[in-house]
């Protein structure tokens, strides 16, 4: 009698502590559902920071190459051979000051418009999950459907903040490597900075999109494959 009560009693706690672990688990698997992670700015940056810092550095050595030449035939070509010389040393140095700064600038962007691309993405995904597919295609224009039919996220981020950053950084790289040189800021060189800045930020920024965009209408349909 009295181990009949006893299993009476034991019984229901085990399957209510049962219970309550399938909710937990329920629970978290649902705040652990993934979300697309692009992380193509940050190569593009990188990449954009590898071709830059070649350049700097061959225009460095060249200036460094010669400035050593008018050195050695200072003698034969007078006074003003050895003030370019030292231009050429300044400019050598200046660019060489130049290559982590602009190489870390341009990472930095990336990153940056890579954190924009996927606080964007995680919204896009819990509007998903709270409207459904139709709702968010009506609404929202940054959908996109895949060739499987997935709903996905299409952003044009980069676009529209690569030329930004582009017009403000360039310039500013372009001040700071005039006075590492010692050299007079010149208006028009600011001005063609901001162009060709504003010009390479939207060409880096549409190719941040176009591959970050791909990866989530990837994304989508493998998700989908992993729930069916």
């Amino acid at each position: 009698m009295i181990n009949g009560v006893q299993n009476f009693k034991i019984t229901p706690n085990r399957v209510s502590f049962k219970s309550n672990n399938q909710d937990n688990e329920q629970i978290q698997n649902k705040e652990q559902k993934p979300v697309y992670k692009t992380h193509a700015g940050l190569k593009t940056g990188i990449g954009y920071g590898i071709v830059e810092g070649a350049l700097a550095a061959f225009f460095a050595s060249g200036a460094k190459a010669f400035q050593n030449i008018l050195k050695t035939n200072v003698n034969d070509l007078g006074e003003g051979a050895e003030q370019v010389a030292r231009a050429l040393g300044k400019s050598s140095k200046s660019l060489f000051i130049y290559i982590p700064v602009a190489i870390l600038t341009s990472i930095g962007c990336g990153a940056l418009v890579d954190k924009k691309i996927n606080d964007k993405h995680l919204k896009f995904a819990d509007k998903l999950e709270k409207e459904g597919k139709k709702e968010v295609l009506k609404n929202d224009d940054n959908a996109e459907i895949t060739k499987q039919e997935q709903v996905y996220c299409k952003t044009n981020t980069g676009k529209k903040l690569g030329p930004i950053l582009g017009v403000v950084l360039s310039p500013l790289l372009g001040i700071l490597q005039t006075k590492m040189a010692g050299s007079k800021l010149n208006i028009i060189g600011l001005v063609s900075g901001a162009v060709s800045g504003a010009i390479g930020g939207l060409i880096l920024g549409a190719i941040t999109d176009k591959v970050a965009n791909k990866g989530a209408a990837k994304f989508a349909d493998k998700q989908s494959m992993v729930n069916n």
